[in-house]
């Protein structure tokens, strides 16, 4: 029986457990809750899982070693809560990073250069209705590379059942297109106070999009990363996902930090390493952050 950690028991940290077999033993860890025995409700399934909660402070009293952890935090917690569980991690530590945006993800893998790490970027749609309901509200795909020259597919499927995600040995293409997506579309949400597919019904919103995905275009051109037109795909995806409330207008309008800085403060700072102007992204930014 594997022990499987996991950072982070938010919605996607709650869908992550529900991938595994009844016999695995799964922790989350929490800042404050040691539970022995805590269980959900994933719907529209049905499946009641089974789980453990303990802090960072109990696994290491204990010293007890992780082998294969998940990582469902925000991205400007990943990094500091990581450090905090350093101790209790073992010289052949797997880790997956489920983060949205891009920085968080790179800084892991530069300071743990010896340990397997893994980058997700994932499209599944999920929310908790209570602390202990999960509701898998719209099937999507997990996409899973390597950030590090010891992180392999042979090692990953070892552990990892290999039905919920789909392997790229070029990890890099796919986390920039979903930052893409994220940077056209989630900050507007915040400014015109709106779900995604209202954003095509208001010509100033989508004017909006239109500056932001022209610096995006010139970006994605320097970088070769074949995501042209942006606004086309901006559009899709907000058609797809007309109904949704963005990860950032969700936070936002609860007061909770935003992952912005990992968003379009990445774009920004991409932007000018590479020579290029970026108007419309310093504006929202700035907008945004204040």
């Amino acid at each position: 029986m594997q022990d499987i950690y996991i950072l982070g028991s938010g919605a996607m940290g709650y869908l992550w457990a529900s991938y595994f077999s009844p016999d695995t033993k799964l922790h989350f860890i929490t800042r404050n809750e040691n539970t022995a025995n805590f269980s959900f409700e994933k719907k529209p399934e049905n499946i009641q899982i089974q789980a453990d909660k303990v802090t960072a402070s109990a696994l290491s009293s204990d010293a007890q070693l992780i082998h294969k952890l998940i990582i469902c935090t925000k991205a400007f917690d990943a990094q500091s809560a990581l450090l905090n569980l350093q101790p209790n991690l073992s010289p052949d530590c797997e880790i997956i990073l489920i983060q949205n945006g891009m920085g968080s993800q790179q800084s892991i893998a530069k300071h743990y250069p010896d340990l397997a790490i893994y980058a997700c970027s994932s499209t599944e749609g999920v929310y908790k209705e209570s602390q202990n309901i999960l509701m898998h509200a719209g099937q999507g795909e997990n996409h899973i590379g390597p950030l590090s020259g010891s992180a392999s597919h042979k090692k990953l499927r070892d552990w990892l059942p290999d039905t919920i995600y789909n392997w790229h040995e070029d990890i890099t293409p796919i986390l920039w297109r979903k930052l893409i997506i994220n940077s056209a579309i989630n900050p507007l949400t915040v400014i015109y106070q709106c779900r995604n597919g209202e954003l095509l019904s208001n010509p100033i919103a989508l004017q909006h999009m239109t500056s932001l995905c022209s610096e995006l275009d010139n970006l994605c051109m320097t970088l070769k990363l074949d995501l042209t037109p942006t606004f086309n795909l901006a559009q899709s995806i907000c058609r797809s996902t007309a109904n949704n409330f963005s990860s950032m207008y969700q936070d936002a309008n609860n007061k909770r930090q935003t992952e912005i800085e990992f968003i379009t403060g990445y774009v920004i700072q991409q932007c000018h390493q590479l020579g290029i102007k970026c108007p419309a992204h310093e504006a929202i930014y700035t907008q945004i952050v204040g």
